[in-house]
């Protein structure tokens, strides 16, 4: 059993979903392939890799507004602490993050940004590569083979906030009752 996942999770069919864990002291990175379901790739995946825990880049509540918690419709508490996008303007891509997490009962699941860990390590350069690769190596616990995209990256540093939380040094944002995200 693996302790946590990091997930990148994309477009439905775009080939952009990546989900990264540790296996033989190696950080693995495996991408979904365009035109393929990614929902069913990553349901897929999990159920080969069994982690107990997944840290995802995605929505997984709606604001509080919906709930009357308050009157913002549009963002959540932890959005406007980061200058996240909105899940409601994200739509789709949280509605299926959502039904994952409702679907996989076994994991326990964690909403992760990981543009907001890349600031805070101070990666420069992050949507760039090669410039990326030594910021991110450097901040990495493990070896890793280098990605073949920017998703995967984004689920390296999905994963390394994982990490980051298993060993009590994330940060969090937001409220409880509305949404949480794990830097």
């Amino acid at each position: 059993m693996i302790p946590f996942v990091g997930i990148d999770f994309g477009a439905s069919k775009a080939g952009t979903t990546a989900i990264c864990y540790l296996q033989s002291e190696w950080l693995q990175v495996v991408q979904s392939i365009k035109g393929e379901n990614a929902d069913q790739f990553l349901r897929q995946q999990l159920d080969i890799i069994k982690p107990e825990q997944v840290f995802i880049d995605a929505p997984l509540s709606l604001p509080g507004g919906y709930f009357q918690m308050n009157d913002d419709y549009m963002f959540r508490r932890c959005d406007r602490e980061l200058s996240a996008m909105s899940p409601m303007f994200l739509g789709g891509l949280t509605a299926r993050a959502m039904k994952l997490k409702a679907e996989l009962k076994r994991c326990e699941f964690f909403e992760t940004y990981p543009t907001a860990l890349a600031r805070q390590l101070e990666i420069k350069s992050y949507k760039e590569r090669p410039p990326v690769w030594n910021d991110l190596e450097r901040c990495l616990p493990y070896p890793l083979k280098k990605p073949s995209s920017i998703h995967g990256y984004d689920a390296v540093l999905a994963w390394l906030s994982g990490y980051r939380h298993a060993k009590s040094e994330a940060l969090e944002f937001g409220d409880e009752h509305e949404g949480v995200i794990v830097v």
